[in-house]
């Protein structure tokens, strides 16, 4: 999709823009963060993913990349302006507003965190293992090990350098000042990969445990509790614990392009401590 599109994430503040290009929504139609939402137009083309649960009988109306696709009707609480389309296969509902709604579900494919998760990945030869603040992991050659003095307003949003790279987060890392307002578009929701460890101890920085976690992966003695990450749908919270410690060593993956590659971190992480 568009590049230019507001990104409406679910738990953010109200987004609203009369010359919006596009809107998307993350778990909910836009503009579904508003009160009243009916104050807010909803751009001219707009594009909603949702979680789906439910499972589908008769045949597909389509298939994109292998993904039978189910065009299904509106429920009573959502406008005859919106056209959804069931892909249980990826166990999301797209919800589309406009002309450009095909030509997005024409790009269908699993997501980084399904790869990343899901999908058993092994650990490239040439990748290069990394010992820091009592994790052990394999990550690729050309990634930069960091360790900024001072968290700015491009970090609080996750992007860092948006160049692939592990980053150390230690407590004493000084706070951003007051960061200038920016409403997030769709470019905003394609990352690097990047590998943050939150230093111990005390760290008021690392994320907390929330909901049900995604998957716990078993590298024994290791154990991964996967969680989505609260603010961004493209990273994942990581806790990690080896059998016997009283350690719980916190790391958030961020998600880019290719799954491939955070599940190969994933399958390399280990607790030494």
């Amino acid at each position: 999709m568009p590049s230019d599109w507001i990104l409406e994430a679910r738990g953010r503040s109200c987004i609203g823009e009369l010359s919006a290009a596009g809107m998307i929504g993350i778990g909910e139609l836009p503009p579904g963060n508003c009160t009243p939402a009916s104050e807010w137009p909803i751009p001219t083309q707009a594009i909603a993913l949702t979680s789906l649960s439910m499972t589908q009988t008769g045949g597909p109306s389509f298939s994109v990349h292998g993904y039978h696709v189910y065009t299904a009707a509106p429920s009573q609480n959502a406008a005859a302006i919106w056209t959804f389309y069931d892909v249980p296969g990826l166990g999301v509902r797209i919800a589309a507003h406009g002309t450009l709604g095909l030509r997005v579900v024409d790009t269908l494919g699993p997501s980084a965190r399904l790869v990343s998760v899901i999908v058993p990945v092994s650990v490239p030869r040439a990748w290069h293992s990394v010992k820091t603040d009592g994790i052990l992991l394999s990550m690729p050659r050309s990634w930069k090990i960091v360790s900024p003095a001072l968290m700015d307003c491009a970090q609080w949003i996750g992007s860092f350098n948006n160049e692939p790279e592990l980053v150390r987060i230690k407590p004493n890392i000084l706070p951003a000042g007051s960061c200038a307002p920016s409403i997030p578009t769709a470019v905003d929701a394609v990352h690097s990969d990047v590998v943050i460890v939150y230093v111990l101890p005390h760290n008021i920085y690392a994320p907390t445990r929330h909901a049900r976690p995604i998957i716990i992966l078993h590298h024994s003695p290791t154990a991964i509790t996967i969680y989505a990450a609260a603010y961004d749908p493209n990273a994942l919270d990581l806790f990690v614990h080896k059998t016997g410690s009283t350690i719980t060593h916190v790391l958030t993956l961020v998600l880019g392009r290719d799954g491939r590659v955070a599940g190969g971190v994933l399958g390399s992480v280990r607790a030494v401590t």
